[in-house]
């Protein structure tokens, strides 16, 4: 997900990664006012044959809106016909150090996930990180941009008790929102969603979900690795 930092940070990011048999598959978020044209015009031959970016959505930090925009990016890797061996999830904030060869040399020897899953019992966030009020509670306001809602909403729950279990079989897991999934497990994902719905209902009002669905959701389909 190429970040609003500048067009042509934007257009390096994606020319690192379309190399050897990599796909790149992109989504800009709409408030960066960089285009699906511009970008496609300016990266290199090879890479376009490469490149698929799909629709601009707005994003917020704090919602549901990440993870909605990291779903519809698998979605489109899935209808593509792409059978990769793995997804790898990053910020176009945040360039490599090592040649993507060499960690694409290193996946294909690796039949398992790299995502961060601790258990909800066990303290990962920092202060003010609401670790377990974040999915027991409903969060209807950003806490950014709308600070004052959201901190009188969340303390009027707590006054009164409102809390909420998670859905049927879910045990929260957090962890940081960037990860390397085996295509595989991607598509057990995606598979799960369309058969519960309930599941991406409840993570729409949680906080900070991109923190927790992922790292829910592999532990769920993926239980013994």
């Amino acid at each position: 997900q190429p970040s609003s930092e500048g067009f042509e940070a934007n257009v390096e990011f994606i020319d690192d990664r379309a190399v050897e048999d990599n796909f790149v598959f992109c989504h800009l978020d709409a408030r960066s006012g960089i285009g699906a044209d511009e970008i496609a015009a300016r990266v290199s031959e090879s890479t376009r044959s490469r490149l698929t970016i799909i629709p601009s959505r707005r994003v917020a930090w704090g919602e549901y809106s990440i993870v909605e925009a990291t779903l519809r990016l698998l979605r489109a890797v899935a209808a593509s016909g792409a059978a990769p061996t793995h997804a790898y999830l990053v910020s176009g904030a945040d360039f490599v150090v090592r040649p993507i060869r060499e960690l694409a040399g290193f996946l294909n020897t690796m039949d398992q996930d790299f995502i961060e899953a601790h258990h909800h019992s066990i303290q990962w966030c920092g202060p003010g990180g609401l670790q377990n009020e974040r999915y027991r509670r409903y969060f209807f306001y950003n806490a950014r941009s709308q600070p004052e809602l959201f901190a009188r909403s969340l303390s009027w729950q707590i006054a009164n008790k409102v809390e909420r279990p998670p859905p049927a079989g879910t045990v929260p897991y957090l962890g940081s929102q960037w990860w390397t999934l085996r295509w595989a497990t991607c598509l057990k994902i995606l598979a799960l969603l369309e058969s519960r719905a309930d599941i991406e209902a409840f993570f729409r009002t949680t906080f900070i979900p991109d923190e927790m669905f992922f790292q829910t959701l592999v532990r769920m389909v993926s239980p013994d690795d």
